[in-house]
Parts: structure tokens; C-alpha cells; sequence
């Protein structure tokens, strides 16, 4: 998958042209703690060979091995002394390693992807990815790594989803955290909490999501080319609950298709949503970015990313080979591995499958499913 400096890409669907589902789905199984568990296992720590003699040398090797590295090597080799002399502010002190992130802003609200509000083994797997990262981290020294993901339930309203579903989420997350061991290396932190660093945080959104409208209208080179790559993505992340199943199809659709004069105001009004939404989008990062909120919540934190670009560490968020991100799919266990599936394709697969409850999740829906064959 290539890589996206803006948003985390999107991968089509695989089944959208078949209307009627063809897959199996067997009684339901309810599972403990312990059952679950025993699927994480199954994701190892990533196999990673650590090179160089100093420990910010080894540190950066992590992040350079494919089997860690999201993006482009160079946007990492290309500034390797920021990165040592960052991890050395902490390694001459002897001082764990801080790391920060974005993620886990909410389920995606598209009925086609998931069914779904709070998280599932999806964000368990990300989770355990995270402190996975930070057990090489300890083993190339030994006071180790933390890393913080500052939640991104701020953006839910961009996107049609509420600020109580945001805040649900954002809960089961922090109690998943816990409950399964990885809150020792992973911090959670809601990415709202640091608006307070803003005087009039609001007015300074607006100020910026004005000046993007304007860029847009102008057409601005700059402001395009970044539009451009981040509207694929975002368009397929606007809240469609409740919208029609062939509406839903045609518009996912990556070729044209023929849409009835309702469906073609639908999509119109959708495109529209998701502009407004990429205006808010961008003026949030860039509050962010102009008053260094992450900065100044964790000083001198080396900052990871699943949308990789130059001063960001990019990381893979679950595996390679995974590309559908695990707040837009549903989880699927088959012969000892996990994948992330749109609802819809699992649903046109032609496969069998068993749906399995986690008896400790109160959403009371498939945390994930097991292929049979």
C-alpha cells in the first residue's frame, strides 16, 4: 500500500458488484478474557534485527526495518540526526523513551465497513502493536519506551459521529488498555485535553478552516494537491447510517456508476460534508501544529505516525499485509492469523464463518469472527 503524508489511505472494496450476500455464518460462540488473549498471541512481537553499537542507533534501526517501517525509508535516513540526537536527550539521562501518536478516533460510521461503535479485537491488536513496538525499544535499551496516543474524539463531529459515541468509545478503549495489560507502555490521552494550551481554541479553528475554505475556492496549488490526496479517504469515512444499501454500493464504487436523481442529491450532499469535514480536519492539525500542542503536552516525544511523512516516524498499525485500518472493518481470525474485512465483503466472501462475543463487551455484537475454512 503506498503511503499517504495526509490520511491513512483507503483500500477499495472487494465485493461491492455482488448485491446479495454468499457467506455462511454459524451460531455464535461467547468467548472470556482468556480466549482472546490466546488470538493476540498469535501476533507476535515483529522479528527485528537491531544494528549499530549505540543505543540510539539501535533504536533507530527498529524503525527503519521493513517489518516496523510505514513509508518511505528516506523519510526517516533523511533527517537520521534529528531522530539520534532526539532519542539521546532521553538515552544520556537514562530516561525511558517517550513516543506519541494520533489514532483510535472512533468506528468508522459506515455501515458497509462496520456494524459496530465501540472496539473490538481490532483496537486490541493495535494496542498490543504499540507496546509491541515499545518491548524492542527495551531491548535495544534497557530503561525502555512510552508511548502516548492522544485520541482522536475531537474529530468525531467532522465526520457525523456524536461526542457521546466518541466518548464511549474512547472509554471501552482506555478500559481494554487496562484490562489486557498494555496500559504499562501505552498511554491514552484525549487529544481534546490539550485545547486548553489555546486561548479562544475555538475562534482559532474557525480562523482556520476560513482560510482553507477560501484556499479551495481559489484553488490554491498547494492547498489542492493536499486536498486532493486526502479526499478519497475521508469521503469513505462520513457518518451513511441509515442511507440505502444500493446507494451505499454505487458510491463506494471506484468506477462511475449510474445513480437515480435521489441517489446523485445523496452523493452530492455527501461530497459536501466531506469538504467542510477536510476544512475542519486541516485546521485542527494545524492548531495543533502552530501552537505545538503535542509538544508542549510531551516535550521532546518522538513522534509516530500512520501517515507518514518526513519528521514522523511512520509505523505499520497492525501488520504488514493488513490494510484496511481496524477502526474500518471487522476483525477475522483464520489458521493462526488476523486480518481487518469490510463488514460487506465478509458478507460476499463465500466463506463460513462464526461469529464470536467477547462476554465482557457491552455492545453485545461480534468482537471478531473465525473462518472456518
Amino acid at each position: 500500500m503506498k503511503s499517504n503524508p495526509h490520511v491513512y489511505p483507503y483500500t477499495p472494496f472487494r465485493y461491492l458488484g455482488k448485491a446479495q450476500p454468499t457467506s455462511t455464518f454459524l451460531p455464535r460462540r461467547t468467548v472470556g478474557l482468556t480466549a482472546v488473549k490466546r488470538v493476540l498471541s498469535v501476533n507476535p512481537i515483529p522479528r527485528v534485527m537491531l544494528h549499530g553499537r549505540m543505543p540510539a542507533e539501535k533504536i533507530m534501526s527498529i524503525f527503519l526495518n521493513p517489518a516496523v517501517r510505514f513509508g518511505p525509508r528516506e523519510y526517516i535516513t533523511g533527517h537520521s540526526t534529528e531522530w539520534l540526537e532526539k532519542i539521546e536527550r532521553f538515552t544520556s539521562r537514562g530516561k525511558p523513551i517517550q513516543f506519541t501518536i494520533l489514532g483510535f478516533p472512533f468506528k468508522t460510521p459506515v455501515p458497509l465497513k462496520t456494524n459496530r461503535q465501540l472496539p473490538d479485537l481490532g483496537e486490541l491488536l493495535a494496542l498490543q502493536r504499540l507496546a509491541h513496538l515499545m518491548r524492542l525499544v527495551h531491548r535495544a535499551y534497557a530503561p525502555g519506551g512510552v508511548v502516548t496516543v492522544f485520541t482522536e474524539g475531537p474529530f468525531a463531529p467532522f465526520a457525523g459521529v456524536s461526542r457521546t459515541e466518541a466518548a464511549a468509545y474512547r472509554r471501552q478503549l482506555a478500559h481494554l488498555c487496562r484490562r489486557f495489560g498494555f496500559s504499562a507502555k501505552v498511554k491514552l490521552v484525549d487529544l481534546g485535553t490539550l485545547e486548553r494550551f489555546v486561548p479562544r481554541f475555538r475562534h482559532e479553528l474557525s480562523v482556520r478552516v476560513a482560510m482553507f475554505r477560501r484556499q479551495h475556492q481559489a484553488r490554491d496549488k498547494a492547498f489542492m494537491e493536499k486536498f486532493t490526496a486526502t479526499l478519497p479517504s475521508v469521503y469513505r469515512i462520513m457518518n451513511t447510517r441509515g442511507l440505502p444499501l444500493d446507494f451505499l454500493r454505487a458510491v463506494y464504487a471506484d468506477a462511475p456508476h449510474r445513480l437515480s436523481s435521489r441517489a446523485t442529491s445523496l452523493q452530492r450532499g455527501l461530497r459536501r460534508r466531506t469538504t467542510e469535514t477536510i476544512f475542519q480536519y486541516f485546521a485542527y492539525l494545524k492548531v495543533r501544529d502552530d501552537f505545538n500542542l503535542i509538544e508542549r503536552a510531551r516535550p521532546d516525544a518522538l513522534a509516530l505516525t500512520v501517515s507518514p511523512k518526513p519528521h514522523r516516524l511512520g509505523i505499520i498499525p497492525l501488520r504488514r499485509g493488513i490494510e484496511v485500518l481496524y477502526t474500518h472493518g471487522v476483525p477475522v481470525v483464520h489458521h493462526q492469523r488476523v486480518a481487518i474485512e469490510y463488514l460487506f465483503d465478509l458478507e460476499r466472501s463465500g466463506g463460513s464463518y462464526t461469529p464470536i462475543y467477547f462476554n465482557e463487551d457491552p455492545e453485545g455484537k461480534p468482537f471478531y469472527y473465525l473462518r472456518d475454512h
